[in-house]
């Protein structure tokens, strides 16, 4: 990942340079001791990811970028950037990565949780499911990501099918 990241630095430069630190450093960015992410943050995040996304490099850190801010949007209920974010996040990453690597599971199970969350259950259900497929064939049985994807598609179900204990899983 350093040098397409070396790449797109020297061919974005200035500000849009500073956006590829927010890529290079992003868990540090990321972890804000007063639970935010300044503006400032998010936006260079997403230059970077669009600079990333022109120029062919440095896509999987793009995609983790775009899927840390879609997270933060999900903890604060902006449901619809959120949305955008995990949408371009599993585009990019699909392009980046391939059809079956762990990571897009991830990113498909998080655009999930929020189908889930705005009871978009239909749209959830193949997305929760493509995931489950993609860590059962990666992962061991008893890895925790497939275990928990397991658990989140039940869960759907029975909230689909009016099971009023359902959501707490």
């Amino acid at each position: 990942a350093v040098a397409p990241l070396h790449q797109l630095a020297q061919v974005l430069g200035g500000e849009l340079g500073h956006a590829v630190d927010v890529l290079r450093h992003r868990h540090e960015v990321f972890v804000d001791p007063h639970g935010g992410l300044p503006g400032r943050w998010r936006q260079r995040a997403a230059v970077g990811a669009q600079g990333a996304e022109r120029l062919g490099a440095g896509l999987e850190i793009a995609a983790t970028v775009l899927n840390e801010t879609a997270l933060y949007h999900k903890a604060r209920a902006a449901w619809a950037e959120a949305e955008r974010l995990d949408e371009r996040a599993l585009a990019i990453g699909e392009k980046a990565l391939g059809p079956d690597h762990p990571a897009l599971a991830v990113w498909l199970s998080n655009l999930a949780g929020l189908y889930r969350a705005t009871g978009r259950y239909a749209e959830a259900e193949p997305l929760y499911t493509r995931a489950l497929a993609i860590f059962e064939k990666a992962l061991p049985a008893d890895h925790p990501n497939v275990a928990i994807v397991r658990r989140h598609l039940a869960s759907l179900l029975a909230e689909r099918d009016g099971d009023p204990g359902a959501r707490h899983a």
